[in-house]
């Protein structure tokens, strides 16, 4: 009853939340939301009854712990996570859930005031969480951040500089310092045909024709099942054409441990 979807017309349509505080006035009686009956139709009032503030309070805990809200508390960021009593200060925010980091997101092209401008960068934890939270206009859920970036690191876009093991905590792990090591891996090189192995010609393609490829994967399984498919891939681009080879890098090695430019 406490989500945007239950309650149009007073939800804002746009990310700005709306403080619990008033969330509690929306359950005093006296209001009503939007029920959108038919298309094209004027929206009708529905009355909300009346609630004692605690049940709402609890519903409105229940749905940030199950991650259909963000609470966002002076520089306390909660979802996925039951919030505290503190946290649950009638003057807390609440928001639309946002939308989960990209590992990408982390690097220097998309947080330069995070990194040094060394040949291989450095930051630490709390200056990458820092740069988001500017970047974005409000602290982050700790749990997701650090969820990102722990894959992040798994996958090799960075590196702790020292130490091992996952980021666990802001707290704790706030100085831990990260890295981004400039020697690239060995290139993927092409398969050499074995005896009792058969390939096609090669083929270049653009990007529309990858994708009719990967629209017709599933048959070309089909008809060559238990023949150990492989496929060879490369990606090559134009020098000098201001392209961002390390972003596109960065989108290779997600798909491919060492696939990069």
């Amino acid at each position: 009853a406490v989500l945007p979807d239950s309650l149009p017309g007073l939800w804002p349509k746009d990310d700005s939340g709306v403080k619990l505080s008033d969330m509690y006035k929306w359950f005093d009686g006296t209001h009503s939301y939007q029920e959108q009956t038919e298309p094209g139709y004027p929206a009708e009032a529905r009355p909300i009854p009346k609630v004692d503030f605690n049940l709402v309070k609890k519903a409105v805990a229940k749905a940030v712990e199950g991650g259909a809200l963000w609470l966002v508390f002076g520089n306390d960021s909660v979802l996925g996570e039951t919030p505290t009593d503190l946290q649950l200060d009638p003057d807390a925010s609440l928001h639309r859930p946002p939308e989960q980091l990209k590992a990408i997101e982390f690097l220097p092209s998309s947080l330069p005031g995070a990194w040094s401008n060394d040949a291989e960068p450095t930051a630490t934890v709390a200056g990458i969480y820092a740069e988001i939270k500017a970047k974005n206009g409000r602290p982050w859920p700790a749990k997701q951040f650090l969820d990102m970036l722990n894959a992040a690191i798994g996958q090799g876009f960075m590196r702790r500089a020292n130490g091992s093991g996952p980021i666990s905590s802001l707290q704790h792990d706030g100085d831990v310092e990260l890295i981004i090591k400039a020697e690239a891996p060995k290139p993927i090189e092409p398969t050499p045909i074995v005896p009792g192995r058969r390939a096609s010609t090669l083929a270049l393609l653009n990007a529309a024709e990858v994708q009719d490829f990967a629209d017709q994967i599933h048959v070309l399984t089909k008809s060559l099942a238990g023949s150990d498919l492989q496929i060879e891939v490369r990606v090559s681009v134009k020098e000098k054409s201001g392209a961002n080879l390390e972003e596109a890098s960065a989108v290779l090695h997600g798909v491919k441990t060492g696939w990069r430019f």
